[in-house]
């Protein structure tokens, strides 16, 4: 009995067993070999398209900051257009000040005029006055002619 249990012979020896072994160990290193390199191929694909997706992420990102500064310099260049409050109120003060003096010479004229209008009142009743007595005058001369003639 060369190491087989039982009354069955089944041909195996520890040299036929070892080399089954090898070659079981054989295929099994074969496939592991295998697999490595197509993981490493896939590994290596899987690389080469996350660096793409990063740089157009990152060509993206770069866009867009892009725009945010140039949203940033219209701000700016906006915002230097602005006029300053001190600039408003000056500006403010000095429309006051013209408005005050438009007002006294309105005020002055207002007078003036409604002066002007009494004087011409006065006026007319003077003249008024004059053409009565005149007339009366020449009404009494006319009289007193008439009575002498």
């Amino acid at each position: 009995m060369s190491g087989e249990t039982g009354q069955v012979e089944s041909g195996w020896t520890v040299d036929t067993l070892h080399l089954y072994l090898q070659r079981q160990i054989d295929d099994l290193r074969a496939l592991l070999d295998e697999r490595a390199v197509s993981s490493e191929k896939a590994t290596t694909t899987a690389m080469a398209a996350a660096e793409r997706a990063v740089a157009k992420a990152e060509t993206a990102a770069e866009k867009r900051l892009e725009g945010v500064n140039e949203f940033r310099a219209q701000l700016t260049d906006q915002a230097a257009t602005f006029v300053t409050h001190t600039e408003i109120d000056t500006k403010i003060a000095a429309m006051a000040e013209r408005v005050a003096e438009l007002r006294a010479r309105v005020d002055k004229n207002e007078g003036t005029s409604t002066g002007t209008a009494k004087a011409t009142d006065n006026t007319r009743q003077v003249v008024a006055i004059v053409l009565s007595v005149a007339l009366s005058a020449t009404a009494i001369i006319v009289a007193i002619i008439l009575a002498l003639l």
